[in-house]
């Protein structure tokens, strides 16, 4: 079975079979809306909530994943654009049918310090969506030894599947 998905308006809450379409009614509806009278957000007023002092995690989604489909136990996967490659954690890895292949040794920084990895998983993982509809997601992975989470998708896959994060909501939008 094959779902089909469209790509929806949300301002007329019409629904577009391709991206192309969906861009022509936007252009449209800008050019209409130039037209008119000029609309200002004011955001300086208050934000919604209270503001964080100090170096705040604004850049992370974290959200529940499946080894499959008919797993009721997830883990957790963050979702982190300020984090270039992916990465997996070793002792989950093994939880995971996966393969595996040595590359050349990287020194990634991170905000613990430094950590050499010279190994790449490749695996499989799914997401489930609020309407019940499964994402199957196939990740290359920098294999960590002590990476403090089970799975970090960084912007290497963010961008390859144009996913879009809503961070004060922890959803991943795809």
């Amino acid at each position: 079975m094959m779902a089909h998905f469209g790509i929806a308006c949300r301002g007329y809450k019409e629904a577009f079979p391709s991206n192309n379409q969906l861009h022509n009614h936007l252009n449209a509806f800008n050019a209409h809306a130039a037209e008119g009278a000029r609309i200002v957000l004011d955001l300086s007023a208050s934000p919604k909530e209270e503001q964080l002092e100090g170096i705040a995690n604004s850049t992370e989604t974290r959200v529940k994943a499946y080894q499959n489909i008919d797993s009721s136990e997830a883990f957790s996967a963050v979702i982190d654009s300020g984090f270039g490659r992916s990465a997996v954690n070793r002792q989950f890895l093994y939880t995971l049918p996966h393969t595996t292949k040595a590359i050349k040794e990287l020194m990634i920084r991170g905000i613990s310090g430094r950590q050499a990895v010279s190994e790449l998983a490749t695996f499989v993982f799914y997401l489930r969506s609020n309407h019940g509809v499964y994402l199957k997601l196939r990740i290359a992975a920098l294999i960590f030894d002590d990476l403090g989470i089970e799975l970090l998708v960084g912007t290497d896959y963010i961008k390859a599947w144009n996913m879009v994060l809503d961070i004060p909501r922890q959803l991943a939008i795809f």
